[in-house]
């Protein structure tokens, strides 16, 4: 019998803080934050035990991909972004020519 756990990464403390840039649209074609939580649903079958997986391995994978996007700007791969380019350690977006 599939059944399910859902981890809730505001609950879990599985969290993390990014910039991000949406140029289509007015209200966030500015670079701006936001706190995000990373939440996970697990389907599969129970185990002798009752157990679908082990929560606290599961918390830890998804808490390194958090870690890995922590404090770090998000740029959207579907947009009207015209390039994206990377100079040294930085990179560089243009979007309607600026």
């Amino acid at each position: 019998m599939e059944s399910y756990i859902v981890i809730d990464g505001w609950k879990s403390n599985v969290r993390f803080s990014s910039a991000h840039i949406i140029p289509e649209y007015e209200k966030c074609g500015r670079l701006h934050g936001h706190s995000y939580a990373v939440h996970v649903k697990i389907v599969g079958e129970l185990d002798k035990k009752g157990i679908i997986f082990d929560f606290t391995q599961v918390k830890h994978i998804i808490k390194q991909i958090a870690d890995g996007l922590d404090h770090k700007i998000l740029i959207p791969e579907k947009s009207n972004i015209a390039k994206i380019g990377k100079q040294g350690k930085n990179v560089k977006i243009v979007f309607l020519e600026k």
